[in-house]
């Protein structure tokens, strides 16, 4: 029973240490790459743009998210 009680104090201290980096970052992006898209729809220009993706929906339910200038999503 101890190594039990010893994992679940493990866990609760991970959880504590998440919530706190999560709380000083804002957002915390896990499993998620940045890729070069161009602009969709009508647009008329070659100008390549950076995009954060994720296989599971993260943003408000989507999927991507693109990245400006400032260095913010």
């Amino acid at each position: 029973m101890t190594k039990l009680q010893d994992l679940q104090q493990e866990l609760t201290t991970l959880q504590t240490e998440r919530t706190k980096i999560s709380l000083e970052s804002g957002e915390m992006l896990v499993d998620c790459w940045v890729a070069q898209t161009a602009a969709g729809g009508t647009a008329r220009t070659g100008k390549r743009y950076w995009q954060v993706k994720s296989r599971n929906p993260i943003f408000d339910g989507k999927k991507s998210k693109y990245l400006k200038a400032s260095g913010r999503c």
